[in-house]
């Protein structure tokens, strides 16, 4: 999750700095300052803290990059992804939360989106 989640900050800074986002191709010439909180988004240790503390940087990246693409998206995904951020660090009793624990938790927060169907199932996969 963490890997997907730096991936699509990396594809959109590439975007946004009209370098080749393929493969991350384009990643070597981003601005200094922009690889250095690109590294923050990679664990230093694979205990949960680190990899919490990564993760939640990938989530503040991510929602500058969609700050630059739609304002107006990230004012409405702002505080989702701020309950992400929040959940993945660590739960009461000491344990990682889980990425469904925080879907669930941000599911209430999200507006319907206009002209929206909701989805009452899904096709069987083959």
């Amino acid at each position: 999750m963490l890997e997907g989640l730096r991936n699509q900050v990396v594809v959109l800074s590439c975007q946004r700095h009209g370098l080749s986002s393929h493969q991350g191709r384009g990643v070597d010439q981003l601005p200094p300052s922009v690889l250095a909180q690109l590294a923050d988004t990679l664990p230093a240790h694979l205990d949960s803290a680190a990899l919490a503390a990564a993760y939640t940087t990938a989530l503040e990246l991510l929602a500058q990059e969609a700050e630059h693409l739609d304002p107006a998206l990230i004012t409405r995904l702002r505080k989702p992804f701020a309950t992400l951020g929040t959940t993945a660090r660590v739960r009461e009793d000491g344990e990682p939360a889980t990425p469904r624990s925080a879907l669930r938790r941000v599911e209430g927060e999200l507006e319907p989106v206009k002209n929206s169907k909701p989805v009452t199932e899904c096709a069987p996969v083959p």
